[in-house]
């Protein structure tokens, strides 16, 4: 990473800790998850980054391991998308995404999502320190 990225995720590391312990104090839990970019789940968007930049070192999993580092790090729950959100373009389920110019997700990238978190949340793994959690 960059400087200015290095100092970003400084930053969100100590945002995210400071909600994990203001909401610990208050008698609640955290549940962080991963937003994974269109970047990072179409093979196709990889290709042409790497045909235009030749030579770039380009990890698209590196934003969410480095976030389930984080989140380890401090205690806090964490839900990694990126391999629902791969699984579900590789399976060509989908759009997960708006148009090229708006990479946000769409209603199918928001249910995607809605439906992973629930089944974490379901499924008895609870939130920090539990297994699911630290993936």
């Amino acid at each position: 990473y960059t400087e200015a990225w290095e100092k970003a995720w400084q930053v969100t590391e100590r945002v995210l800790t400071e909600i994990g312990r203001t909401s610990r104090e208050a008698g609640a839990e955290v549940l962080v998850f991963s937003v994974p970019a269109r970047f990072q789940v179409e093979p196709e968007i990889q290709r042409e980054i790497r045909a235009r930049y030749p030579g770039l070192r380009f990890d698209a999993g590196a934003p969410s391991r480095r976030l389930a580092a984080l989140c380890l790090r401090n205690d806090l729950a964490f839900v990694d998308l990126l391999p629902a959100f791969q699984r579900a373009h590789a399976a060509g389920e989908g759009p997960l995404f708006h148009q090229r110019v708006d990479h946000h997700w769409n209603a199918g990238g928001h249910a995607l999502a809605a439906r992973e978190i629930a089944r974490h949340l379901t499924s008895g793994s609870g939130f920090a320190g539990s297994p699911v959690s630290r993936r």
